[in-house]
C-alpha cells in the first residue's frame, strides 16, 4: 500500500525555505514521516512540485520514490498522483511536516 507524503507546498508562512526540509533535532522533518511510513509497512512516495526542488533532490539522494505533480492544489496533486501511480486501492495521504508521527 502506498503512503503519499505531501511535500510540495510554498511554505510561505514558515519563512525557512522548503518546510519538509526544516530541521528538527538535526534531521529534516520529512525523514520522521518517511521512517514512520516504512515502519508501518507502507511504501512511501513523496509528492513534490516545481516549488520544492530541494525536497526532490533530497529524495533522489536518499533513494526515496518521488513524483512531481503540477502543484495546482493539495487535492488536485493527490488526484494527479493517484492517476500517475495507477493506484486503484486504498492508500494513505500524510503531510511531510509531522515530525512527531511514529508507527
Amino acid at each position: 500500500m502506498f503512503a503519499l507524503i505531501m511535500a510540495g507546498g510554498k511554505a510561505s508562512r514558515l519563512g525557512m525555505g522548503e518546510k519538509a526540509l526544516a530541521r528538527i533535532h538535526d534531521r529534516p522533518m520529512i525523514s520522521y514521516v518517511i521512517n514512520a511510513v516504512i515502519k508501518a509497512g507502507l511504501t512511501p512516495v513523496v509528492i513534490v512540485t516545481p516549488l520544492t526542488p530541494y525536497t526532490t533532490n533530497y529524495c533522489r539522494i536518499q533513494d526515496i520514490l518521488w513524483l512531481c505533480t503540477d502543484g495546482t492544489g493539495y487535492v488536485e496533486d493527490i488526484w494527479q498522483a493517484v492517476e500517475e501511480l495507477s493506484i486503484n486501492g486504498p492508500f494513505l495521504t500524510i503531510c511531510a511536516d509531522l515530525p512527531g508521527i511514529c508507527a
